[in-house]
């Protein structure tokens, strides 16, 4: 599958101009529609959200960010800050809005910045003929709109999370053609606000992007820095104490918790097993994910590569709410692309299974493990892990794939050579 944008939809016709204009007066008023909605009738109340605006209150008047408990009126209960506490400052100053603005500011972000994401992925994979027939942003506006049912994408609008921002900084560093900033800087701005965008350093190592990866790092250590400098207090509790402290953001086994730790969690072996039973697990999807990122970027693939990243940074992670999953909503555009092209009747019925998994979350049936010693049978540790098992089938079938087209790549090569 060619990985570079496709030549049909960069073309700017008159009519594909008034198409943009349509799709973007579109986009608004689903916003608009949206927040209102959400606002109104949304289960989690923007909980989430509540947590960032108190989070950069509390820096704004010099209050302690990790002992301040930050109201969630909606809710009914307080919550602590989690995140550092550079976090907190780049949120401050949408904190001194009045709420319903900053809830809407902040839902119009989300939604254009998915908007865009997709946008990202369909130059990349659709079909010329259907780039022919559909503008590309129509198309990226209806796939939006479809994304919007997945369960992660919902829970992150309904909680008022920041994935689907950290999402579009990740996107714009790796898929960015030629950027006005210095790679791997967005992504290190990423992993400054939540940890685990740092796992995309592979992404530049596996083709030897060592500038990009040294920006990416460099970023991450300066922003931690402009945390230091703007909360010292804060930001050493965080870095030297709290960060090590998983249980901070909740019960490990939560079947919310759609991680390996959270399925190791939940198998019932004996606690001092389940550490390194998880590091032997990461290793595993590590050495996949290693295999499917190399053999794509050197084939010039670099889609399916930043998607493998992300999919291991999801597994990888101690702690990955179903909300943090919003990765599958430009995988599933990935996938159903690779179906077509492919002509493959397979590849289309398994992402269709992806689609009904994401939007059905199947683990909500089995049963929540809130005290010490309840464990799942068999039949719940399939259905409650079920993005994990997804998620390594993912993998293991990338991992075939990029096999065949490093192969196919390597052959080329060798013709090229050959006849020079």
């Amino acid at each position: 599958m060619d990985d570079q944008p496709n030549p049909t939809s960069v073309r700017r016709s008159p009519v594909e101009l008034i198409l943009w204009s349509l799709a973007a007066v579109a986009l608004v008023a689903v916003i608009v529609i949206s927040t209102v909605y959400i606002g109104t009738y949304n289960q989690h109340h923007f909980t989430d959200l509540y947590v960032y605006l108190g989070g950069g209150d509390a820096w704004r008047h010099g209050q302690d960010l990790y002992q301040t408990e930050m109201a969630t009126p909606f809710a009914g209960f307080m919550l602590k800050f989690t995140y550092p506490p550079l976090a907190a400052v780049l949120f401050a100053a949408l904190a001194v809005l009045p709420l319903a603005v900053a809830i809407g500011i902040f839902t119009t972000a989300t939604l254009v910045i998915l908007f865009l994401c997709i946008r990202a992925v369909l130059v990349r994979v659709a079909p010329a003929r259907l780039l022919a027939r559909f503008p590309v942003p129509v198309l990226a506006l209806l796939l939006t709109l479809g994304a919007a049912w997945l369960e992660p994408v919902r829970e992150t609008i309904s909680f008022g999370q920041v994935n689907i921002l950290l999402l579009g900084l990740i996107v714009a560093d790796c898929l960015v053609a030629k950027p006005w900033w210095p790679r791997g800087l967005l992504i290190g701005l990423a992993a400054s606000i939540k940890l685990t965008p740092a796992a995309f350093v592979l992404f530049f190592v596996a083709k030897r992007e060592w500038r990009a990866a040294l920006t990416m790092i460099g970023g991450f250590v300066g922003f931690g820095l402009v945390g230091f400098a703007l909360a010292a207090g804060d930001s050493t509790s965080y870095w030297f104490k709290d960060f090590f402290d998983t249980n901070r953001v909740g019960n490990l086994g939560f079947s919310y918790n759609q991680s390996l730790r959270g399925m190791v969690a939940r198998l019932g072996i004996p606690a001092n097993l389940e550490g390194p039973l998880w590091v032997v697990l990461c290793l595993g999807v590590l050495v996949l994910t290693w295999l499917v990122v190399r053999r794509t970027r050197m084939a010039g693939q670099d889609l399916p590569a930043m998607l493998a990243v992300g999919v291991f940074s999801l597994l990888a992670s101690p702690v990955s709410w179903a909300h943090h999953w919003v990765w599958a909503a430009l995988a599933l555009v990935w996938g159903a692309a690779a179906a077509v092209r492919a002509r493959s009747w397979l590849l289309g019925a398994l992402t269709l299974f992806a689609i009904y998994l994401f939007w059905q979350a199947p683990y909500h049936q089995a049963p929540e493990l809130r005290d010490p010693g309840q464990y799942w049978d068999l039949y719940d540790n399939v259905i409650g892990n079920a993005y994990v098992w997804l998620a390594i089938a993912v993998l293991a079938v990338m991992t075939v794939w990029s096999r065949r087209l490093r192969s196919a790549s390597d052959r080329v090569d060798r013709a090229v050579a050959e006849t020079a």
